[in-house]
């Protein structure tokens, strides 16, 4: 689990700092999204598999931190609209299971 803290830990921190300093190009572009694709690549499989969820909102929300960092960027415009239609559609799956009662929102 030490693996999936740090990438998440770097992916905040690229998120809060670099990338809205990176210009599409640049290698702070390029390290910013190396990291959101390695929080996904991280999350994907933890998503799927845990029980309570937090995996798959992480996930959602390094999806739409990718795709915000990406809308940065003109030529990716449809890698966005795919990003961010992910990351509401987990969050849509995430809202219908506390609807059902299938997570506790206490314990999240």
């Amino acid at each position: 689990m030490a693996d999936l803290h740090s990438v998440q830990r770097g992916a905040a921190f690229l998120d809060g700092c670099t990338a809205r300093a990176a210009v599409p190009g640049d290698a702070a572009f390029r390290d910013a999204e190396a990291a959101f694709r390695k929080a996904i690549s991280v999350l994907d499989p933890l998503a799927a598999t845990q029980a309570d969820r937090q995996a798959a909102q992480e996930l959602a929300r390094a999806r739409n931190n990718l795709g915000s960092l990406l809308a940065l960027d003109p030529e990716r415009l449809s890698d966005v609209e795919q990003l961010y239609e992910q990351a509401i559609l987990i969050h849509e799956e995430l809202a219908a299971a506390v609807r059902l009662g299938e997570v506790d929102r206490e314990a999240e």
